[in-house]
Parts: C-alpha cells; structure tokens; sequence
C-alpha cells in the first residue's frame, strides 16, 4: 500500500483590510485541505497530501482579495516522493508564487522561504499583500 506524503504551505495575509479568498484549487495526484479565506494577519497552513502509487503530485490555487480589480497570487509546486514510505524525494521542476492580476496594483506575493524538504514533509512560507 502506498503512503502519502504531506506538503505544508503556510500563508501569512499581510493586507490591511478584507479577507482573502482561496479558490482554483487543483490538486493531481493529491488531496487537499485548504481553507476557504485567510483573515488579514492571519497565518494559515494548506496542506497537500500525495495518494498516488507513482510517487508524483502537483498542486495550484490562487488567493485572492476581492478589491477591484481583484489582486490574486497563484501558487504551483510539484512534487515526486516515494509511495513506499511517504518521504518527499525532491521538488520537480521550478515552484511559483506570483501574481496574476491586480491591474496596475498587483498584489505584493512574497516567498518568506523557499520550499524545503525536512522530515520527509515539503514545507513552504509565503506571505500576501493586497491593500
């Protein structure tokens, strides 16, 4: 039986008023837990856990702060473990956390650390800011 293996991303929202929505979630190869907004100076932890036998799983969502135009940052990372035991292996291909939108105020998106892996888990910081 194949083991899954868990990615932390956690999401600091750094703008002053409104919440920020998550949604365009895809997750391939993985099921996720993601919540539905992120509070302003609330941090919060997406997680992504990989299920399949091949060892492979990637994931994209965006957050957005509805102000108009809406200010979005789109997160990707990809990622190949072992099904065996669980263990993320390594990152595949570049990860991304940009922005998408925001017209001539896009959000500020900022990775506070690159993704790692630590314990066999992926663990990646970002912030957002969209005033």
């Amino acid at each position: 039986m194949a083991r899954a293996a868990t990615t932390e991303v956690r999401i600091k929202n750094n703008s002053t008023s409104g919440t920020a929505n998550v949604g365009s979630i895809s997750c391939i190869g993985c099921t996720p837990n993601f919540p539905s907004g992120i509070s302003d100076g609330e941090s919060v932890v997406f997680t992504a856990q990989g299920n399949t036998i091949d060892g492979f799983m990637t994931f994209r969502f965006d957050v957005t702060r509805g102000v108009v135009p809406a200010r979005t940052c789109r997160a990707s990372l990809s990622v190949n473990y072992d099904p065996a035991t669980g263990q993320a292996l390594s990152l595949a291909g570049t990860p991304a956390w940009v922005a998408v939108s925001g017209g001539t105020q896009p959000p500020t998106c900022t990775q506070t650390s690159a993704p790692t892996i630590s314990g066999g888990k992926v663990l990646w910081n970002l912030s957002f800011v969209a005033n």
